[in-house]
């Protein structure tokens, strides 16, 4: 989920490019991760977000290892990359929207994330009602400006 449309478009984008770029390998690379460990990865990013570990299938392994999510992510760019130049996709919309998702994984920050930190800085200096109402304008606010998550200020601004 985004929290912003851009957000939302690098995340489409990232797995319209991944989809592309891994489509050949597809009855391969399904059978190598049960529904089982499918269902325990979605749970764990549900429940981890960024900092989730997943278990996952590399080409070439004898068994699937657990790796952190976000270096998942950076390793499969390059592969998101190239399925995107596969559908013709220009390469000033793919480094943008990708820019985006590599921006927030290094960042570490996605909307829940922001959420929590925002609260906790508006919290020092304002009781918790009026710090929840701040920092959900805050939150729509930055939605409406179209700015991707990772670039969303963190403060304790003067609540509303």
């Amino acid at each position: 989920a985004g929290p912003s449309a851009v957000d939302m478009i690098a995340n489409a984008a990232l797995m319209l490019g991944l989809g592309a770029a891994f489509r050949d390998q597809m009855d391969e690379l399904i059978p190598a991760l049960p529904f089982q460990l499918a269902e325990y990865n979605f749970y764990r990013a549900a429940q981890h977000g960024l900092n989730a570990k997943l278990v996952w299938p590399f080409r070439g392994q004898t068994g699937l290892g657990e790796y952190p999510v976000k270096d998942l992510i950076l390793q499969f760019l390059p592969d998101a990359r190239a399925g995107l130049q596969q559908l013709g996709i220009s390469a000033t919309e793919i480094q943008r929207y990708l820019d985006v998702i590599e921006q927030r994984v290094t960042s570490g920050r996605n909307g829940a994330d922001w959420q929590l930190q925002q609260l906790a800085a508006l919290e020092r200096d304002h009781p918790r009602e009026q710090a929840l109402a701040t920092m959900l304008n805050q939150y729509v606010q930055h939605c409406f400006d179209n700015t991707p998550v990772a670039q969303w200020p963190l403060s304790g601004n003067t609540a509303a």
